[in-house]
């Protein structure tokens, strides 16, 4: 790891244990939290971990060179949480990512505003509002509690991503599964396990029961039918999150629903349709491990750990590049 001198920006982005720590610019971090299966759920607190991880990279930026300036040291769009069409733009996708928002157009990925958060959940709305949740960039104090809480709970964006605003539960709750279902938002708390619900918005919330989602889909004509993907396979609510059933042998991935049914992007990247979810149709394969999944205005995006992003138009079967991941050209 190189380091660059105090008060030059610059960016790095270290695993150091089970902590992940990215820094724009030697003295801003932006993001710092544990993690306990390769960032699928988080355990996150000021741990030895977290301060020696902090010490680990400042000892880097201390010894080092100038790193150069803003816009060539972003790293750009790293790990993909949440993937889905820009309301205003179909030609455009919007990604959420460790290192921010970023919005795709022509196979150029662009930062959306300037906040670094780590967005983990992430779903849109049918005005056009996204709603995330994850980590606070910690230059910023506008999404921090005065404790330093890591934990951004439900934030919104009416603008595209461009600003965020606190809408509940901050420095509380880490949605890593978040959706939409009917007018109900839907999440599953990654810190504690907790399956969460709101009908006004994301001011109050219900807490209705405990499932330990990666990924979460609802029903698009029966917001009560949910189907969420756990690291031990799918299960489906049909009361609203409530109560959780298993389905079977089926193997867990990303899920999402389109207008017939659900789609299950499964971890050893075939991809599956079930009107039902009782028969699952097998329908292609993407190129790798998928990491987020939507199902939205008659196609499926798909962005692929090292590929990159990519679309289908027939349901998974064939699937075409939208972005393609640096390290992969």
């Amino acid at each position: 790891m190189t380091g660059c001198d105090d008060g030059t920006w610059c960016t790095r982005v270290t695993y150091y244990g089970f902590v992940v720590v990215g820094f724009h610019g030697c003295n801003h971090p932006y993001v710092a939290y544990g993690s306990i299966d390769d960032g699928r759920r988080m355990r996150t607190s000021t741990s030895t971990c977290y301060l020696t991880a902090i010490a680990v990279v400042l000892a880097g930026c201390a010894g080092g060179s100038s790193g150069g300036d803003a816009a060539s040291d972003d790293p750009g769009p790293v790990h993909v949480h949440g993937v889905a069409p820009d309301p205003n733009d179909r030609d455009a996708v919007v990604v959420a990512t460790h290192t921010g928002l970023f919005r795709i157009v022509d196979g150029v990925a662009e930062r959306v505003g300037d906040g670094y958060h780590d967005l983990m959940g992430f779903t849109v709305g049918d005005d056009g509002t996204f709603y995330a949740s994850g980590h606070p960039d910690l230059q910023s104090d506008h999404l921090r509690t005065d404790e330093g809480d890591p934990h951004l709970g439900l934030i919104r964006s009416t603008d595209g991503g461009h600003s965020w605003e606190s809408v509940s539960l901050l420095g509380e709750v880490d949605f890593h599964a978040l959706t939409i279902a009917g007018s109900t938002i839907v999440g599953g708390d990654a810190t504690t396990g907790r399956f969460l619900a709101s009908d006004d918005g994301g001011d109050t919330w219900d807490e209705r029961g405990s499932v330990d989602l990666v990924s979460l889909a609802a029903d698009r004509d029966d917001a009560q039918r949910l189907l969420g993907s756990t690291p031990d396979g799918l299960v489906r609510s049909d009361d609203g999150g409530r109560r959780w059933q298993s389905l079977g042998d089926i193997i867990p991935g990303f899920v999402a629903a389109d207008d017939e049914g659900f789609v299950v992007a499964r971890s050893d990247a075939t991809v599956a349709h079930s009107t039902d979810l009782t028969t699952w149709t097998d329908r292609g394969r993407l190129p790798g491990t998928p990491a987020a999944l939507d199902a939205s205005e008659g196609r499926l995006l798909a962005a692929v750990d090292g590929h990159g992003i990519f679309t289908s138009a027939d349901r998974g079967e064939t699937w075409t590049v939208v972005y393609r991941d640096p390290a992969a050209r």
